[in-house]
């Protein structure tokens, strides 16, 4: 699935370029995603207080 997302996103990019540009856009998601869960969490455990 990587790479198929990679190539609609990327086309013109040499494979190793597009899977550079596929691993840097996943661990950004994943960073946001953990930072928003930490937050919502926060927010969750402070609201309760």
């Amino acid at each position: 699935m990587t790479l198929s997302l990679g190539k609609l996103l990327y086309p013109n990019l040499q494979p190793d370029q597009r899977q550079r540009e596929m691993h840097v856009l996943l661990t950004t998601l994943l960073t946001g995603l953990i930072t928003a869960g930490i937050i919502a969490l926060v927010m969750i455990v402070m609201g309760k207080k």
